[in-house]
């Protein structure tokens, strides 16, 4: 567990630097309701939050006996994650070739149909739902709440 105390120390160290740099962002203007620092400050403080409980779980947990790296087994652990490490990057590229609504429902849809599967009826009802509510509500949210301009 010497590697998961090493890893959570480096993301400490990182999300102090991170969080000191938040400190050099402008200041809220009276149109906003929160400054630009403050979404950032709040995803580097649940990293940080996960990253101390990975350090201290890695002071009980018990070691395991390393096994040899096998392509195979990795191949049919992580597929689908590399999948979507690759859907990820078309959708950053389709973003400013579609826009982001149209971009962001192929990337939800496709993304979840891999995780969840199409076998039932079900889970596309699901997906179709949670694609469309979760992208107009982030648009709504960024153009309309925060005035920030999406693609």
């Amino acid at each position: 567990m010497k590697k998961d105390r090493a890893l959570s120390i480096i993301l400490l160290l990182f999300c102090l630097i991170m969080y000191m740099e938040t400190f050099n962002f402008a200041e809220k203007t009276k149109m906003q309701v929160a400054g630009p620092a403050v979404y950032p400050r709040i995803v580097i403080g649940i990293i940080a939050f996960l990253a101390l409980i990975v350090l201290i779980q890695s002071f009980f947990a018990k070691t395991k006996n390393s096994e040899a790296f096998n392509w195979k087994n990795f191949k049919e652990k992580y597929s689908k994650v590399i999948i979507l490490f690759i859907l990820f990057g078309i959708y950053v590229y389709l973003l400013s070739v579609l826009g982001f609504i149209l971009s962001t429902l192929l990337y939800m849809f496709i993304s979840q149909a891999l995780l969840m599967g199409f076998k039932q009826r079900k889970p596309i009802i699901i997906n179709v739902c949670v694609t469309s509510v979760a992208t107009f509500l982030v648009y709504f949210v960024f153009t309309d709440f925060l005035g920030i301009w999406l693609p």
